[in-house]
C-alpha cells in the first residue's frame, strides 16, 4: 500500500493544471489545482475518467486568468464530476465598490488589462455562482487555511490581496500596468537581442540573461500552497511544484 503525494501536471501548452493525491493506503484525497484554459476542460474530464477519477475533494483556482481558471468553469459544470470544496478568491468582496471598478474599467479606454480585470471578475463570479448551484461548499484561500489538513495556503494574505485588488478601482493604475507590460516586452525583445549575439548558434541558455517578467497584480496575487510530506517541504504555485527541504 501507498502513503505518499502523487503529482499529475498537465501538458496543456501555455496553461495550467495541476492534480495532487494524497494517498494513504487505499484512501486518496484529490486537489486540482487550476484548470487550464476554457477549451482544456475536456482534456482533463478525460484523463479523470481514464483515471477512474469521478471525485475532488478541494478544487483551487490560484488567481483567474483564462489559462488558469477558464477551465475550472467547465469541469465545475459536469454535474458526473463531484467536489467537496471550492477554494476561489471573489475580489467583489474586498473592493469598496463594484461600481468603482465599473467605473475605473471603463475610464481606462482601450487598456489591456482593464480588459484582463473585466473578464477575470467575471470569471470569479461564475466559480462562485456554479458552486452555489451545486451546492458546494466555497471559501476564498488566504495565508493559513488549510485544504483537508494536507495542503496549507502560504498567501496571499488578505490585506495583501486587498491592496492589490484596490488597484481596480483607479484607472491610472490599470493603464500603468499596460505601458509597465509594453516596456518590458521591448526590453526583452533587445536582450533577447544581445543574447543571441553573445551566445551566437549555441544550444545555451539565454534565459538567464534576460529581464525578470513583469507581473500584474491578478499574478502577484495568485495562492501559493504546500504540503510537509516526510519532512520535506513542497510548494505549488500558479505554474510549478518546487520542493523547498
Amino acid at each position: 500500500m501507498y502513503a505518499g503525494i502523487e503529482v499529475d501536471m498537465f501538458s496543456l501548452g501555455n496553461a495550467d493544471c495541476i492534480l495532487v493525491s494524497f494517498w494513504n493506503g487505499f484512501s486518496v484525497y484529490r486537489v486540482l489545482i487550476d484548470g487550464g484554459n476554457k477549451s482544456d476542460s475536456a482534456i482533463v474530464r478525460e484523463f479523470l475518467r481514464s483515471q477512474k477519477i469521478d471525485r475532488i475533494d478541494d478544487l483551487l483556482s490560484t488567481h483567474h486568468h483564462d489559462d488558469h481558471s477558464g477551465g475550472l468553469l467547465g469541469l465545475l459544470a459536469d454535474e458526473t464530476l463531484k467536489f467537496g470544496k471550492v477554494w476561489s478568491h471573489v475580489p467583489h468582496w474586498h473592493v469598496e465598490s463594484v461600481d468603482k471598478v465599473r467605473a475605473a474599467i471603463k475610464a481606462a479606454g482601450s487598456s489591456s488589462e482593464a480588459a484582463n480585470i473585466q473578464k477575470s471578475l467575471q470569471t470569479a463570479a461564475e466559480i462562485f455562482n456554479i458552486a452555489k448551484k451545486r451546492g458546494i461548499a466555497h471559501e476564498e484561500p488566504f495565508k493559513g487555511k488549510k485544504l483537508g489538513g494536507l495542503l496549507e495556503v502560504c498567501g496571499p494574505t488578505v490585506e495583501f490581496y486587498e491592496d492589490l485588488v484596490l488597484e481596480f478601482t483607479d484607472a491610472d493604475k490599470i493603464r500603468a500596468e499596460d505601458a509597465a507590460q509594453e516596456r518590458y516586452e521591448t526590453q526583452t525583445q533587445l536582450e533577447e537581442t544581445i543574447a543571441k549575439a553573445i551566445l551566437g548558434d549555441s544550444d545555451s541558455d539565454s534565459s538567464s540573461l534576460l529581464a525578470e517578467p513583469h507581473t500584474a497584480p491578478e499574478n502577484e496575487s495568485s495562492v501559493v500552497t504546500g504540503a510537509n510530506h516526510q519532512g520535506k517541504i513542497y510548494l505549488f504555485t500558479a505554474r510549478t511544484l518546487a520542493l523547498v527541504h
